[in-house]
């Protein structure tokens, strides 16, 4: 029997610890951290160079002015569907020349009554994508670019990006989960839901989408003048859970075709980080993308973007790899 207070039992029942486990976490390893982060999102619903004069677009090099560009990208961002919502932690560190942004989704749950079970439908390969945003375009797929202006005379590239050199992003692939509860701790009756995975990683992937467009406008508006290369920006949506993480490495021979259930029982495989593929809810919108215009590869990646899950474990393993990143190559 635990001899803590009832309410401490109710605090760790409900997970209310955890947020606050990862951002001393963070302050440990000294990154900058803030939590309740706000953010606007917003699609784009025009071409912020359109609404630049001509003038200014062609005589962009070392001419735009910083504060017309950023009132551009801002004006091209639609008012009617825009939310206010917050990101539960965002944290950035500069790492051997580069800033990583982590944005942070904390899933508190009862780990006695949640398990996350994930399932690889189709193969992958067991690397993340992460986003990037430097001067050249080498990656899967650009997804905002930026003109160069009085401050920067560099032009920058929002982009998807695959770098399996990098240890940190050296995790399983999935790209179809469900969260199983106990309805009752003494029996072994479950109720499944899809929902509570999708709606965690659709909530970081809005939160990052925000957070990163607001960083490029935030570059452009607040920028001092230079002539310097400006330092990569990587950028990682992360959930960290106290769910239990299980990998389902199924038999597809074993269901039946006449009940669509299985008659053998999976392997199921404690895990304590997987990347999970998520389909990327229609508030999310760049300017310049004609998906028609796109190989199979970068539709991919355009539409399903990957989310990191992570156990307490699987969080502090992640930041002690993201610390050994090597200098990052485009």
């Amino acid at each position: 029997m635990s001899n803590l207070d009832e309410k401490t039992e109710s605090l760790n029942q409900s997970g209310a610890f955890l947020q606050i486990y990862a951002l001393n976490e963070l302050r440990k390893k000294h990154w900058s951290v803030t939590s309740e982060y706000p953010i606007t999102i917003s699609q784009f619903a025009n071409n912020p160079k359109k609404l630049l004069h001509p003038r200014q677009v062609a005589l962009a090099k070392h001419e735009l002015d910083s504060i017309h560009y950023s009132n551009a990208i801002i004006d091209s961002r639609s008012n009617t569907d825009a939310k206010e919502t917050s990101i539960d932690i965002v944290a950035s560190k500069i790492i051997h020349g580069s800033c990583y942004n982590l944005c942070i989704e904390s899933k508190k749950l009862d780990p006695r009554f949640s398990d996350w079970v994930f399932f690889r439908q189709e193969s992958h390969k067991n690397t993340m994508r992460i986003f990037c945003r430097t001067v050249d375009t080498i990656g899967i797929v650009d997804l905002f670019d930026t003109l160069p202006t009085k401050q920067s005379q560099f032009e920058t590239h929002l982009r998807i990006g695959e770098y399996g050199d990098l240890e940190f992003t050296k995790h399983i692939v999935t790209d179809f989960a469900l969260a199983l509860k106990n309805r009752k701790v003494e029996t072994d009756f479950y109720k499944s839901e899809k929902t509570k995975i999708d709606e965690s990683s659709r909530q970081i992937i809005e939160g990052i989408f925000g957070f990163m467009i607001e960083s490029v406008i935030a570059d452009i508006r607040e920028g001092e003048p230079t002539l310097k290369q400006p330092l990569d920006d990587v950028f990682i949506p992360i959930v960290v859970t106290n769910a239990n993480l299980f990998l389902c490495d199924y038999d597809e021979n074993a269901i039946n075709p006449d009940t669509g259930r299985i008659e053998k029982d999976p392997k199921y495989q404690t895990v304590d980080s997987v990347v999970y593929e998520c389909p990327v809810p229609k508030s999310i919108r760049f300017p310049e993308i004609a998906s028609s215009h796109l190989s199979y590869k970068q539709r991919n990646a355009y539409s399903k973007w990957h989310v990191l899950i992570l156990s307490p474990k699987g969080f502090i393993e992640f930041l002690d790899k993201i610390e050994q990143a090597p200098i990052f190559q485009r």
